[in-house]
């Protein structure tokens, strides 16, 4: 009898075939198992076996996402509209659901679906989206065909970048308002006031998401002074997410200063209708020139010349070390 004694190595921690997906931790699979014996003989019908993996770490590193504390909250009130806020944990997206105030809460499942079909309640629901968020920060759900004056139960629920759902939904009681304020307009710029750029970048961010904000070569929602607009171009910032941040480059007709100006009644609120109020101005001086300089003696001794450096205009950053 001769005993041969062989080392067996430990079982792979993940499939060796070509064919097998990859594994994830705590994740749930079915597995088929076919039996072969020595002779080549086969099982005729596959073995199912329902498994789920681990995690290595012994706590949950695939944990659903949440909702950070005091979101959602709503940040613009419209009377057909509400902008509400959230921010979530992880990256991923946030779906949400509309419902009249008081009906019955609807499940994570229904609110990710956008619909209360199984409940034959569909006409119910009076607005259903979702949006991509980036960890830990601030995006605005856009929660429309409301009803002004009016109380709506919103819900939410949170989904993960890798799949990993929120099992339960998040209410969110708010209500539009009788009637939306006109839309107002803030225009600023980083420049510096003189300023030698060109073009001359400028921001025009409204309170509340618009429509209607154009300019071409026959008509222009922006007038500006002494200046033009680039390609008679508003750029949306925002990329049309919010309507309500925008940029426009404006070059100098010639030095001094440049306004614009956005008039009221010029643009409206993008679900409402209201028109913006009040006029929105910036006033900004174009200086492409370069300063020129004289030097003259002043006075003259055995040990000392005194130079007088006079400059056409006002300059900074001019000190001894220049000379």
């Amino acid at each position: 009898l001769e005993v041969v004694y062989e080392t067996v190595p430990a079982p792979p921690a993940g499939p060796t075939c070509s064919r097998c997906p990859a594994i994830a931790e705590e994740t749930g699979y079915d597995v088929y198992v076919v039996g072969v014996d020595a002779e080549g003989n086969a099982m005729a019908i596959a073995q199912r076996m329902d498994v789920a993996t681990n995690n290595t770490a012994g706590t949950s590193a695939r944990a659903a996402p949440t909702l950070a504390p005091g979101y959602p909250r709503g940040t613009v009130f419209g009377g057909a509209y509400i902008y509400v806020s959230v921010v979530m944990s992880s990256q991923g997206t946030a779906s949400w659901m509309a419902l009249n105030e008081g009906s019955a809460s609807p499940t994570a499942a229904q609110v990710r679906a956008g619909s209360l079909a199984r409940r034959r309640s569909l006409l119910s629901v009076l607005s259903s989206g979702s949006v991509d968020l980036i960890a830990n920060s601030p995006t605005a759900a856009v929660v429309t065909n409301l009803t002004a004056n009016t109380g709506f139960d919103i819900y939410f629920t949170a989904e993960s970048s890798d799949g990993y759902v929120q099992a339960y939904v998040t209410k969110y009681s708010v209500a539009t308002v009788l009637a939306a304020e006109p839309a107002q307009a803030t225009i600023s710029s980083t420049v510096n006031n003189p300023t030698n750029n060109a073009p001359i970048s400028v921001n025009i961010e409204f309170d509340r998401p618009v429509r209607d904000f154009d300019c071409n070569s026959t008509h222009c929602d922006i007038q500006v002074t002494n200046g033009y607009i680039f390609q008679n171009r508003i750029t949306n910032v925002d990329r049309g997410l919010w309507n309500m941040y925008f940029s426009i480059d404006v070059y100098a007709l010639a030095d001094g200063p440049v306004s614009i100006t956005l008039h009221n009644q010029t643009v409206l609120d993008k679900y409402d209708g209201v028109p913006n109020f009040p006029s929105a101005y910036l006033s900004l001086v174009s200086d492409r020139t370069a300063p020129t300089v004289r030097i003259h003696l002043h006075s003259v001794d055995q040990n000392n010349a005194t130079f007088i450096i006079a400059f056409s205009e006002e300059v900074f950053g001019f000190s001894q070390d220049d000379i």
